[in-house]
């Protein structure tokens, strides 16, 4: 087994410990930011809707041209959008249940680093905003304005700050969620200023496009 692969099984080994223990207190002090993704994936897997079955089977994205740099993008699922070239996504639903790994109709996914973490989560069938409401959780987040709705990249995106007590190193941050097709996505950034989590969107939405 490569280093690279060895390195990825320790970290979904890791995302499972956090999500089994998601209903216990997380109190752990060190490190900082096991704390700050055990928080957040909490916040989602408690508040992820439900109705929608997941698919038997992991479809296979077509292939699609794209005129931007692979740097910074993630593209699968028949949709792409921007993230930071120093951080990638991992398969939270794949962390949860390997049978049921993430798909074209729904899915989870996490990136992170000590300064920065990034939610994102897809459902065929749900509005944007209901995504917005279940992202917010109230035992950590508390939403410092009321929710807009602003155009970026070419779709109209919900957008609401956020101040946050999951974390002392990311206590700001943002949530986002907009409708493609028949799927809404929601989005959620939990940095250390709040001006950090809309440049974030801004950079994710300028090359977010799906199928």
């Amino acid at each position: 087994m490569s280093q690279r692969a060895h390195l990825h099984k320790k970290l979904l080994l890791l995302l499972l410990g956090i999500v089994l223990l998601a209903c216990q207190p997380l109190r752990v002090p060190t490190p900082q930011i096991e704390m700050t993704v055990a928080m957040a994936v909490a916040a989602t897997l408690t508040a992820w809707p439900t109705q929608t079955p997941p698919p038997t089977s992991r479809p296979i994205p077509t292939p699609t041209p794209t005129p931007y740099t692979l740097q910074g993008l993630f593209c699968e699922y028949r949709f792409c959008i921007g993230h930071p070239p120093g951080v990638a996504f991992y398969d939270l639903q794949a962390a949860q249940d390997q049978r049921q790994p993430s798909g074209v109709t729904k899915g989870m996914l996490v990136a992170y680093r000590e300064d920065l973490l990034i939610l994102l989560n897809w459902q065929d069938g749900e509005t944007p905003q209901h995504l917005l409401d279940s992202m917010l959780d109230v035992r950590f987040d508390t939403a410092i304005a009321q929710a807009t709705q602003r155009t970026l990249g070419g779709q109209e995106v919900w957008f609401l700050p956020i101040q946050t007590t999951a974390t002392l190193l990311l206590p700001r941050g943002a949530i986002a969620a907009w409708q493609c097709g028949t799927r809404a996505f929601g989005w959620k950034a939990y940095t250390p200023r709040a001006e950090d989590a809309e440049g974030l969107l801004q950079e994710a939405m300028r090359r977010f496009r799906c199928e």
